[in-house]
């Protein structure tokens, strides 16, 4: 699957690649892939993003839950996550719907 051909959809399934060190430092989540020798951070909301996604989880499922805890509009979270879900997946960090990008 190429950048080009993935869409987040409600229905994706989102899943975390288990190969990826993590560490706290106080607010943040510093993340390690190993196979890439890449380092990564996040931000609070992105913690708490990585930690939903923990267990395969759907993108719809993942914006609603966010929507109501921070109660927000329904379209901004939705773009939010969908920006963030797609940073993650092209650097191996998220499968969708257990497919790598490209």
């Amino acid at each position: 699957m190429t950048e080009e051909e993935t869409e987040l959809t409600a229905a994706s399934v989102l899943e975390r690649n288990n190969e990826i060190m993590t560490a706290e430092m106080g607010e943040e989540l510093v993340m390690l892939h190993i196979d890439q020798g890449s380092y990564f951070g996040l931000d609070e909301i992105g913690r708490e993003i990585w930690a939903r996604i923990e267990k395969p989880t759907s993108m719809g499922d993942l914006c609603a839950a966010l929507q109501a805890e921070y109660d927000a509009e329904a379209e901004t979270v939705e773009t939010d996550v969908k920006t963030f879900i797609t940073r993650l997946m092209r650097n191996d960090l998220v499968t969708i719907d257990g497919e790598k990008v490209a």
